[in-house]
């Protein structure tokens, strides 16, 4: 949560999507910064690397470039009460309960009792504005809590018990006068983000003819004004391949169609007819696909950690409702 969220217009059909709350920590000498959010994305397994979309407003923007590491910590539902005190405006972090701060295998802090912690050395960063996007290729993984479910932005929002007063978490504060006791993480990234309450999209890109399809969950918003979207794509995938030649794209929430089999998670890109697929501004719209965001353009990412992932931005430049699944 930030101060730009309250501008941002994309952000009543972004919270439709089911998205898994974490909280990340950054200390650099005695400062500490911590804040919780869901703007981040495992971007790729070879190397595993984490991207991190984080308000400029917020102290750990210049913490974590300082620092070189910092940590991503997966909060367990039970947990709504920790993440309440980020928001409370906390003098120190001595205030919390022992066992809700640990420290990672780097030294750096992360939330105690979590169903997942990714320890991560900062690997590149993009100052896009409102936000700073880093990526962080993760050295160590683990979980204290690894059966905990993860609590959702979604259910933070539908709660009736919420404090009346937030105070956004924008300044460092004074380190821990104890360092918190360390937890090991031997765990992959894979398995760890497994853990993560992350609903899918299905991407779409084409110009014109065939247009490619891909499910994905590695795709995020990354900021508010213009409202971002990040996702990844192997080199060697169909929807790679349309976004280099410039075509449009589209990010759809799964839609409700009556009898419709759920798809997986995850699927590898395909080609699909052109003419199967809704036409807006440019961009190719899955019909019946639920809410979407879509823009005539997509510009890659220069990321030298991931060899083996495209990864590519564009700003939504239309977003709203899906046409109709027999609508023509």
């Amino acid at each position: 949560m930030d101060s730009g969220s309250r501008s941002d217009p994309v952000e009543k059909i972004y919270d439709q999507r089911i998205r898994g709350v974490g909280v990340v920590m950054v200390q650099a000498e005695r400062q500490w910064h911590a804040h919780a959010g869901c703007w981040f994305m495992l971007a790729s397994l070879a190397p595993p690397t984490i991207m991190v979309a984080v308000p400029q407003e917020f102290a750990a923007s210049a913490l974590i470039p300082e620092a070189g590491r910092f940590t991503v910590s997966l909060a367990a539902e039970s947990q709504m009460h920790v993440v309440d005190q980020f928001f409370a405006g906390l003098a120190t972090p001595d205030a919390f309960q022992p066992g809700t701060l640990v420290t990672a295998p780097s030294g750096q802090p992360a939330l105690g009792q979590s169903p997942g912690v990714f320890d991560c050395a900062l690997a590149g960063r993009w100052d896009l504005g409102d936000v700073l996007l880093v990526a962080g290729v993760v050295q160590a993984a683990g979980g204290e809590r690894p059966h905990a479910r993860n609590l959702t932005v979604n259910a933070i929002q539908v709660r009736t018990d919420a404090p009346r007063r937030i105070v956004l978490p924008r300044a460092a504060l004074p380190a821990p006068s104890e360092p918190p006791p360390s937890v090991p993480l031997t765990e992959s990234a894979e398995v760890v983000y497994a853990r993560r309450r992350f609903g899918p999209l299905t991407v779409l890109a084409g110009s014109g003819g065939p247009v490619a399809r891909r499910r994905s969950r590695a795709a995020v918003q990354v900021s508010h004004q213009p409202p971002r979207f990040l996702w990844a794509a192997p080199e060697s995938d169909p929807l790679s391949s349309a976004l280099a030649e410039g075509g449009g794209w589209s990010l759809a929430l799964p839609g409700q169609e009556p009898g419709k089999t759920e798809e997986p998670d995850e699927a590898m890109g395909r080609w699909i007819d052109g003419s199967s697929v809704h036409w807006v501004g440019g961009a190719p719209l899955e019909r019946g696909g639920g809410t979407y965001f879509a823009g005539t353009r997509a510009d890659r990412l220069e990321a030298p950690t991931l060899p083996q992932e495209a990864l590519w931005m564009g700003v939504a430049e239309r977003f709203g409702p899906a046409p109709p699944a027999g609508r023509a």
